[in-house]
C-alpha cells in the first residue's frame, strides 16, 4: 500500500501518514517492529558519536571526553533534522500544490504533524 502511494504521489503528507499506520496496525497484529539501525565509533581524541534510527528520524548524540570528564556533549533529535532550513519541512512544501494561503497553510500544517515535532512551534509564511 505504501509504495503504492508513493508511487502515485511521491514523498507526500499522505503517504507519510500511511506508512505511520501501516506500521501501527503491523505492531497491533503481533509483528515486532524492525531493529532499530543504530551504531557508534570513536573519533579519536576522547571523541565519539552515537545514533540509532527511531520512528520520528536520525537521532545523534556526540560526545568530547576531558579525562575521565565530559567536556562537550550534543544531540541532534530528528526534529533538529526534520525543520532545518533545508531539512523533510522545507524539502516537502518546495514546490507544493495549493490554492491559495488557507490551503498553503493546511498543508504545511499536515506535514509538520507528520514530521511528529514534539515540540511547540509555530508556522509563518511569508511573500516570496
Amino acid at each position: 500500500l505504501v509504495a503504492a502511494l508513493a508511487d502515485a504521489f511521491g514523498r507526500s503528507t499522505l503517504v507519510r501518514f500511511a506508512a505511520r499506520l501501516s506500521e501501527l496496525a503491523r505492531i497491533a497484529c503481533g509483528d515486532a517492529p524492525p531493529a532499530p539501525l543504530a551504531g557508534s565509533m570513536t573519533i579519536g581524541g576522547g571523541r565519539g558519536l552515537g545514533w540509532v534510527e527511531t520512528a520520528r528520524g536520525l537521532l545523534l548524540h556526540a560526545i568530547d571526553l576531558d579525562g575521565e570528564g565530559i567536556s562537550r556533549y550534543r544531540i541532534v533529535a530528528p526534529t533538529e533534522w526534520n525543520f532545518h532550513p533545508q531539512g523533510a519541512l522545507a524539502a516537502a512544501t518546495v514546490g507544493a500544490r495549493q490554492t491559495g494561503a488557507a490551503d498553503l497553510a493546511r498543508r504545511t500544517e499536515w506535514l509538520a504533524q507528520s514530521l511528529d515535532p514534539c515540540v511547540a512551534y509555530r508556522l509563518e509564511f511569508a511573500d516570496a
